[in-house]
């Protein structure tokens, strides 16, 4: 895999995330503070899940499935520190053990 490769892998997930991130603020919007805001992050969360769907599809066209799809693992572990981040949501000890079990899984399958 090039350098390039793992860019764009990384952006897609990078894209799920943000989606993910977006579409969450929108959703827990207090009504008092407006549905401009709101309807602006679910648009664009919607927009960046989008353009990580079409990458992940050019990314199938270039790689087995099965080589590929054990980087979707590493969302789960962006989710987790983005949720952090972004939402202050905590998150308690044996999620952040499972995230380093994924984290570790993805390691392996990738090292071939």
């Amino acid at each position: 895999m090039t350098i390039l490769s793992f860019i764009f892998i990384m952006v897609t997930q990078f894209c799920a995330v943000t989606g993910q991130v977006f579409i969450k603020k929108s959703v827990n919007r207090p009504a008092s503070e407006g549905k401009t805001k709101s309807r602006l992050l679910l648009a664009s969360g919607i927009a960046s899940m989008t353009l990580g769907f079409f990458l992940w599809l050019g990314l199938m066209s270039k790689f087995d499935l099965s080589y590929l799809f054990p980087f979707e693992g590493i969302h789960y572990i962006l989710v987790v520190i983005a949720a952090g981040i972004f939402l202050k949501e905590r998150a308690s000890f044996s999620l952040w053990l499972g995230a380093i079990l994924i984290g570790g899984g993805i390691a392996i399958v990738s090292a071939n």
